[in-house]
């Protein structure tokens, strides 16, 4: 079962919006596949330094996080079977297409939950 959580950029808490912790292997393993999500939701995936989108069915954002929640790399429109790696990234978050610009996402912003 996925825990969910607040979402948090730059100490606000996003009014609306669940995250989903993949912290397992499965949850990471699977990620968003097979999974429609809303405007209202993101999967942070931990750890994690790169995705794929095979398989998917949808384009998606992809925002990679340091160790520190602190943006270093963010991949908008992401389409399905392409693939998305930040080295020093110990952390993504993957969201629904054009969901990293309507929030306002940017390098050097952090992301954090609870």
């Amino acid at each position: 079962m996925m825990r969910v959580s607040r979402l948090m950029l730059d100490g606000e808490y996003i009014s609306g919006f669940d995250l989903g912790i993949a912290d397992s292997i499965w949850l990471r393993l699977r990620g968003l596949l097979g999974r429609k999500i809303s405007n209202n939701f993101g999967l942070i995936i931990m750890p994690c330094n790169s995705i794929h989108t095979m398989w998917m069915a949808y384009d998606i954002d992809a925002v990679f996080l340091d160790s520190k929640g602190r943006i270093t790399s963010i991949h908008q429109h992401l389409a399905p079977w392409k693939f998305a790696r930040c080295k020093n990234a110990k952390n993504v978050l993957e969201l629904k297409s054009g969901n990293a610009e309507k929030l306002k996402l940017k390098e050097g912003s952090v992301i954090t939950w609870g």
